[in-house]
């Protein structure tokens, strides 16, 4: 006889309005988490944390400045701090003038030497994040500043106590990335194998982020054949003779897809030998034997270090061939690092052609794949009415406003033609939009 399963009703457990769930406050066991304690004025926390949920930053600057005149910063929680330092960040610095990333950096600093004074210490994370703003801004030497602070911390007897912060506080392989990331922005591509030394020594599994930013640095550093090298060490196929006997040498073969792609980038010459590239193999050769799959992240990494040479039949090879080895469908990410080094080395042809294969894709092309087109078409090719029609294209098209920049752009190119009528009337536009757009 089949019974009937029986339901309990339990009731519902009330958490006090004054207490929020914080992933900062958990014991030596971080499965278990216990509510903090809110000793500050609950009205004026629940602003910030309202304003920090929805990411709205001049809305947290102002319910953090509001606890700081009513002298409450001192009984806010550690995370409290936290989610308001890491409320203010960069995401595209293209996006921002010098004034704006000023007054972001002022923020920043304000909220991170009040939470110092309030007794709250920073873990990890906070220092992640002040690495990677620093490193979006352009600042190296603030980069290196707070990662000598955090590593001094972290290697400090007082780190190794099972206090709520201090356990935190040791670079993690989120830190050692995003410091490679801050070299790569800083126009330091050297520094990242420094950094790759770094992690080996602190016993730091890298991951596929790591090893993509490995491969750009080296296309920054001018060294093609490092970073094909490391794409066929970290990302190539596992091919191997079959073994007739147990006792027969297994010999793996190298990846058909980067053994052929280091076919179209020249030898370095005699006299400037591939120094850096074994260096690079001494440092990282012992790092991880596991093969990675590559992600589109990687293919941009490849494209941009082969655009840097201007080996545009690497870059072709890459994206007929590699990328449907792989079976890595191109992002809008990688069909603009495509445009771009086409539109750089003035192959027009093939930048249409990609940007024709991104519209079939169903992707929605950015302002930014507009940008390198238009500035092929009216700086380089010195044609302006092609560039004024990719205007219209993109705003007409794709709903997409053009900056200021590509409107100067085409002003200058038609003076430059004593087109002083095509000019007016072009700047005519632009001011009616502005003043429609206010």
């Amino acid at each position: 006889m089949l019974r009937r399963p029986i339901t309990i009703m339990l009731p519902r457990a009330r958490i006090a309005t004054n207490a929020i769930s914080i992933r900062h406050a958990h014991t030596t066991n971080q499965l278990y988490y216990k509510p903090l304690k809110i000793i500050a004025n609950p009205k004026m926390t629940r602003s910030l944390r309202d304003a920090v949920r929805k990411h709205n930053a001049g809305a947290v600057w102002t319910a953090y400045n509001a606890l700081h005149k009513n002298n409450q910063l001192n009984k806010l929680p550690a995370e409290y701090h936290s989610m308001a330092l890491q409320s203010f960040r960069i995401k595209k610095l293209v996006a921002y003038g010098p004034e704006e990333v000023e007054a972001i950096k002022e923020r920043l600093l304000f909220v991170w030497n009040n939470m110092q004074e309030a007794g709250c210490k920073p873990d990890v994370r906070d220092y992640n994040h002040l690495i990677d703003f620093f490193g979006r801004s352009g600042d190296w030497e603030s980069c290196n500043k707070y990662w000598e602070e955090l590593e001094s911390k972290a290697s400090s007897p007082s780190s190794s106590s099972s206090s709520l912060w201090n356990s935190n506080l040791v670079p993690n392989v989120y830190s050692y990335n995003l410091l490679m990331r801050a070299a790569i922005m800083t126009n330091k591509p050297e520094q990242v194998f420094v950094i790759v030394n770094k992690m080996k020594n602190a016993g730091i599994q890298p991951n596929g982020f790591t090893y993509d930013t490995m491969i750009e640095a080296h296309g920054r550093l001018g060294n093609l054949r490092g970073a094909d090298r490391l794409f066929q060490e970290r990302y190539g196929t596992k091919e191997t003779k079959e073994a007739n006997t147990a006792t027969t040498e297994v010999k793996p073969k190298r990846s058909r897809f980067a053994s052929l792609l280091s076919s179209y980038s020249a030898p370095p010459p005699a006299d400037n030998p591939d120094v850096l590239g074994t260096l690079v193999r001494e440092n990282t050769t012992e790092l991880s034997t596991k093969k990675l799959h590559p992600s589109t992240h990687t293919f941009v990494a490849l494209i941009d270090a082969h655009g840097r040479k201007g080996n545009l039949r690497g870059i072709d090879y890459i994206y007929q061939t590699m990328l449907p080895g792989y079976k890595i469908r191109p992002d809008l990410e990688l069909y603009n690092t495509m445009i771009r080094w086409y539109c750089e080395h003035r192959n027009g042809d093939k930048a249409r052609r990609v940007f024709f294969d991104l519209e079939r894709s169903g992707l929605k092309p950015s302002v930014v794949t507009f940008n390198y087109l238009f500035r092929h078409e009216a700086l380089r090719e010195r044609n302006p009415r092609t560039a004024e029609t990719l205007l219209h294209f993109m705003t007409n098209m794709y709903d997409l406003r053009p900056l200021q920049s590509m409107y100067r752009a085409l002003i200058k190119s038609y003076n430059k033609r004593n087109q002083e009528e095509d000019a007016d009337r072009l700047f005519r536009e632009y001011t009616s939009k502005e003043s429609s757009q206010r």
